[in-house]
Parts: structure tokens; sequence; C-alpha cells
């Protein structure tokens, strides 16, 4: 991008740039390598600034200095700033202390119009008829990051290359997104700064108690295995820890339990399916009690690091209710509560486990203004 195509981009969102009240606001984008599941080796920046119209192109040999101030006066804009954030981590340096995120706005605008999963840049590009970053110039790029350094002049061209692609889909998103933006500024803001704090979060991570998660990963298919063991019922569907479709078949038949069936004809075995048949059949509930169980002890995969703490990506606003949502296997709190015994501060350290009461009945009194329920929930 030159400066003149930085100037072209701008003139689309000038009213933007004159209704906020900040200095500098700062569109920017990191090319980086993944160290782990949320930590980043940063390689490259670039950025644009709306008013002074100033383009920054920065390599890593050069990143040791922030460019620009990240104070009260600036803001910054990017799409899932958590990728922009680790980099700032990485680097040592201090997190800006306002940003927009043209991500968790991409979702309240199609929340329930796409699926989340379809939540990428590239994906927010289609949404808005925009066009798209070139899959050539991506998929080379993700191949040097796979590979590695050494880098030559012509890949390190490539990465900057890359980035002025992505700042260029940038201007574009905000200049569609800008009245949204601007009519619900405080709102936006405040999405973002949970952004932040997701971040934080995530680059924290929970301490684990690695010598007993060793030894439970060895340990792994005997507890699974015994879990079937201790099902003391005349009949199991199970041989070892394998759930058979054939065998629950025969069991079904024999007791004339009626079952319901994909529509390729086998067996529905969704945990929902069991729970519905349970309560018709009591004998069904110790079956659909294991294969939940079982189906969350598949593996034992959490990513734990050489600090000893476990990180995955939260996943902010990936659910239609605008929760987290954290891989249901690498995060720790989604596994079985009993494997929380694995959480473990480090020594001279302490952990409290601390949650609302009531949350979403204290959000609805305050979004209804409803006084009845104001006051209940304050009552406790």
């Amino acid at each position: 991008m030159t400066r003149e195509h930085l100037k072209y981009h701008l003139k689309s969102i000038m009213s933007f740039k004159t209704r906020l009240p900040y200095q500098e606001i700062w569109l920017y984008n990191f090319i980086f390598q993944r160290k782990g599941p949320v930590l980043t080796n940063p390689i490259c920046l670039v950025g644009g600034e709306l008013k002074s119209e100033k383009l920054i192109k920065i390599f890593q040999d050069d990143l040791n200095n922030p460019p620009f101030e990240m104070g009260e006066n600036n803001l910054f804009i990017s799409y899932y700033t958590p990728n922009e954030l680790h980099c700032h981590l990485s680097l040592e340096w201090s997190l800006p202390k306002n940003i927009i995120d043209l991500f968790p706005e991409y979702r309240c605008l199609t929340n329930g119009l796409v699926d989340a999963k379809q939540s990428s840049l590239s994906d927010a590009l289609t949404w808005f008829n925009l066009s798209p970053i070139d899959e050539t110039l991506k998929s080379t790029v993700e191949s040097l990051l796979s590979r590695g350094e050494p880098w030559s002049q012509s890949d390190k061209q490539l990465f900057l290359d890359y980035g002025q692609a992505v700042l260029v889909a940038q201007f574009q998103l905000l200049e569609k997104m800008e009245d949204w933006i601007i009519g619900q500024l405080a709102t936006v803001l405040q999405r973002s700064r949970y952004m932040v704090a997701v971040t934080k979060m995530e680059n924290y991570g929970v301490p684990i108690d690695t010598e007993r998660y060793n030894i439970l990963k060895d340990k792994w298919n005997d507890i699974r295995e015994t879990l079937v063991l201790e099902l003391k019922e005349s009949f199991s569907p199970y041989d070892k820890s394998a759930f058979k479709i054939k065998r629950f078949e025969k069991y079904l038949e024999s007791q004339d339990i009626p079952w319901s069936k994909t529509n390729t004809g086998r067996l529905n075995l969704t945990q929902e399916t069991f729970a519905q048949m349970g309560e018709i059949y009591p004998q069904i509930k110790p079956y659909g009690r294991l294969k939940k169980s079982l189906s969350k002890l598949n593996k034992l995969e959490l990513p734990v690091g050489s600090d000893g703490r476990s990180r995955c990506n939260l996943r902010p606003f990936m659910t239609t209710t605008g929760r987290n949502a954290p891989s249901s296997n690498k995060f720790i709190f989604n596994l079985p509560k009993w494997l929380r015994h694995l959480i473990k501060p480090r020594q001279g350290h302490g952990l409290a486990y601390l949650d609302w009461s009531y949350q979403e009945v204290g959000v609805a009194a305050a979004l209804s203004q409803d006084s009845n329920l104001k006051r209940d929930y304050l009552s406790g």
C-alpha cells in the first residue's frame, strides 16, 4: 500500500476520524508465528494513522519499541484484537488504552444469520461483498510461517505485502461499519475492552499440577476402562471403553425399547436422546451418563506449556448468546469437574473460584428497567 492508496481509503471514512475525539486513530495488524495456542512470535507490523495519513511497515528487528503512543488520547482498530495484543505482550509493550475490535461488531451484525464459525476476516469481507484478500498470497505467507526462519528479503516483502492487504481489508470493513460503530460507540468500546480482558486471561493461563497431569495421561485408557467396569449391570454396550452400536441395538430389542434413528437409519446416539429416553426407561440412564462421561474423556489433551500453565483460545463472542466458546477438551473448565484438582497455584500463591450470583437476572433487570425485578435481584 502506498500513501496514495492510504489516502484513497481514508476518503471513504473521512467523517469517522472527525467524529471521534482522539489525537491519533490507528488501524494496524501484526504478522506472527504461533508459539502455542495463544502465544506469538511477531514478524512484522503494518499500520495506518487516519488523521496524519502516516503509513508504517516495520519488520521484526525494528520492533523493540512501539512506533505509537498507547495512552488515553489514541485509538487502535483491528480485526480480532487478541492477535495484536498477544504480540504486544510478546514484545513487552503496554496494551492500548482504547481499542475498537471489528470482530465482535461483525458478530453482533451477523449473529443468527451466519454460522459463528464463519467469522474470520475473509468471512467478514465476503458478508459485506468486499474484495477478498489474495488467496495465493495468504497461503504463501502461511507456508512461510509454518516453515520458519531463515527468511530471504523476498520472504520479508511477502510478509509486508500480506500485512498491507489485511490493512486494506480493515479500512474496507471500517467503512461498512462506521455508522454502526458511531451510533453505539460506548457499547462498542465496552465489547472491545472485554477483548483486552480475554487476551490477558489467555496469556496468563491456568496453573497446572504437571506431575499429576502426566500420571493421568499415562493412565488415561485404564481410567476409561475402569469407568466402564464400574457400571454394575448385567449388560454393557462397551468393549473395554469402545461403545458397540450393534450390541446396544440387540439390548434395545431385548427390552422392547423403541429408539429414534438418523436420516441414514442409524441409532440416534446424541446426549439429548439418551437423556430423553432415560426419563421414559430408567434402565437407560446409567448408559447415558457413562456415554456422556466418556465423550468428555476421549483424550486428555490440555495444552500445557513449559511454565506449567494451560492456555487456549477462549473464542469470545462465538455463541449466539455472546459467550466464550473455548474448545471442549483444551479448556480445563470444560472438562469434568473432578479434573479441576489439576489446577494448582505456584508456591506462595492461592486460588479463588468466584462466580456471579443470578447474573442473567441482574442483566435482565438492568435492560428491562423492571423495578420489581431490580428489587428482587438486589434483595439477594
